[in-house]
């Protein structure tokens, strides 16, 4: 992973100059809370080599929201800080067995399948950073773990502690599904998309391109993430300008929303996506165009937002210099 030799080339770099006795680890996470976090099997390894460097310990750091889908996290950080020839394997054998109990052979599979979808995706897991989950966890991989869920859910049986345990471990997957398929069942039929022409597929139909200030050519291109078309912002002359559409929604009511979208020449923390709902930005939600993503197409998501009113306005956004692409848009209803 590309952000992991970056974070080593800097610890190494620190290492050269001071020779801490201890590492503090922050697990704050609030992006992502209640979310599966399969980075257990990294702390071990990373443990491990903060013990080659003469590091005698390290302390942990979480805020209690996060604390749900930490567990399994904590227990091998504790276990390896005592213990650095600890394996990741048996620690994940012994936590299983002590924590589901019955359970515990589903939910080992559980974990093992969430740490195989890192390990072998291309894409970095960045605790914080929603926008490489797609590309990450599959939705084939998402009806995996959801049979290994139900799985333990049978094998708990009548005994209460373990069926609270995996239950909350269900809310957790739970959530992974809305957050990665805006649905709360991974084989339900795909909700309705309210964005009409989403792909750019007939060319502008349906939305309004805006200059709001500076020189910008806002066009449909042949580079897409799929299909023929997309949706391109070109800066001429520093400024900003939108691809804006209006939807009817139900006021009170949760949705979620997604976007490819590709960059070149922008600098990360750009504001790319606006769902707008009100005067302010207060009353809507922003997503970014995330660090290390030149000339790639990335998945962006907004997870959820409750509307205000019964319509929303979605801007595809272009501050500044630089070029930005807009593909295969989302917007659905998330069961009430």
């Amino acid at each position: 992973c590309k952000m992991n030799r970056l974070r080593a080339t800097e610890i190494r770099g620190w290492l050269r100059v001071v020779k801490p006795s201890h590492l503090f680890w922050g697990d704050f996470t609030d992006p992502m809370d209640n979310l599966p976090q399969p980075t257990a099997s990294v702390i071990v390894e990373d443990a491990k080599w903060f013990h080659t460097t003469g590091m005698g310990g390290f302390m942990v750091g979480a805020t209690p929201t996060s604390w749900p889908m930490l567990k399994l996290d904590h227990y091998v950080a504790a276990k390896v800080a005592w213990d650095a020839n600890s394996t990741y394997e048996d620690l994940l054998e012994d936590y299983c067995r002590d924590y589901f109990g019955s359970a515990a052979a589903p939910m080992k599979g559980y974990y093992q399948a969430l740490d195989l979808a890192v390990q072998q995706s291309p894409a970095c897991f960045v605790r914080g950073d929603m926008t490489t989950l797609s590309e990450i966890f599959s939705p084939r991989l998402m009806l995996e773990l959801k049979g290994r869920i139900s799985e333990a859910q049978r094998l708990a049986g009548g005994n209460q502690e373990v069926t609270t345990r995996v239950a909350a471990e269900k809310e957790c997957y739970t959530n992974f599904v809305k957050v990665l398929l805006g649905k709360t069942d991974v084989e339900e039929p795909g909700k309705t998309n309210l964005l009409s022409n989403p792909g750019f597929e007939e060319g502008q139909r349906s939305w309004s391109p805006v200059v709001q200030r500076g020189r910008y050519d806002l066009l449909i291109d042949t580079s897409s993430h799929s299909g023929r078309g997309s949706a391109r912002a070109f800066c001429v002359e520093s400024g900003r300008a939108v691809w804006q559409q209006v939807v009817h929604v139900e006021k009170g009511t949760k949705y979620h929303f997604s976007a490819w979208a590709k960059a070149e020449g922008k600098p990360p923390g750009t504001t790319l996506l606006w769902l707008h709902q009100g005067p302010s930005h207060l009353t809507g939600k922003l997503a970014y165009l995330e660090a290390e993503a030149e000339g790639q197409w990335r998945r962006y998501i907004i997870p959820e937002i409750t509307t205000l009113d019964d319509t929303l306005t979605v801007f595809l956004m272009s501050d500044d210099l630089g070029t930005i692409w807009f593909d295969d848009l989302v917007l659905q209803q998330i069961e009430k």
